[in-house]
């Protein structure tokens, strides 16, 4: 691509590939050229004057303001609704190996305000006494909301684990099951609507409850001729 454009054409590209503030491919896109044909043309023409200084630290100052921008929103995506900042570093670095697949290592661990000397460190420590406890006790809290569909709070589920032989507190059942987004699933309690308890008079019972009749709305018409 590119072949038979003229070098203005080209000049202008570049131009406004390095101050438009546009990314490359939106330019690209735009210009209905190949994103690899425009990197050339850039590259061709980086050392002449197709930019003025003042253009140039324009540019330099756009692709600024773009790395911040996408900083702050890869922050803002880390972060967005997670207390995890205030927990121990353990949870922290647990927290960057969930995330490893949607940001980079280095963005988790700066965010995370830890190194990721301390995060390979972290990979290669065996799990801690209480650590494995923890996850054995998990996965039974998660096979007793499953046979409760998931009903079963804090309280209950403590009562529960202890019926089958696990020996642990309601504190740290709570813990585990806020740390892994266990949440009971509320159920509406049933509600009376009527109230048979009453001393208001009760229409007496006519037909009790023989609901025949040798025809149309006979029954109804002998019901009431024998109230009058």
């Amino acid at each position: 691509m590119g072949t038979g454009r003229t070098d203005e054409f080209r000049k202008d590209a570049v131009r406004i590939a390095l101050t438009s503030g546009l990314t490359r491919r939106q330019v690209a896109d735009d210009l209905g050229v190949g994103l690899s044909t425009l990197n050339k043309w850039e590259n061709a023409h980086r050392d002449t004057d197709v930019v003025s200084p003042e253009d140039r630290e324009l540019a330099q100052e756009n692709e600024r303001l773009r790395r911040e921008n996408r900083i702050l929103k890869e922050e803002r995506d880390i972060l967005k609704s997670h207390p995890v900042l205030r927990e121990p570093k353990a949870m922290r670095f647990r927290f960057v190996e969930e995330q490893r697949e949607a940001f980079p290592i280095d963005r988790l661990c700066q965010v995370m305000n830890v190194s990721p000397r301390g995060l390979r460190a972290f990979r290669s420590r065996p799990a801690r006494r209480r650590q494995r406890t923890d996850m054995v006790i998990l996965a039974h809290i998660r096979e007793q909301l499953r046979l409760s569909l998931g009903s079963y709070g804090r309280p209950r589920m403590t009562e529960e684990l202890k019926e089958v032989g696990i020996d642990v507190g309601h504190r740290r059942v709570g813990r585990l099951m806020r740390e892994n987004g266990i949440t009971v699933e509320r159920t509406r309690k049933f509600k009376a609507t009527a109230d048979s308890d009453h001393t208001f008079d009760i229409a007496p019972n006519l037909l009790d409850r023989d609901f025949s009749a040798a025809g149309p709305v006979l029954s109804q018409i002998s019901k009431q001729s024998e109230r009058v």
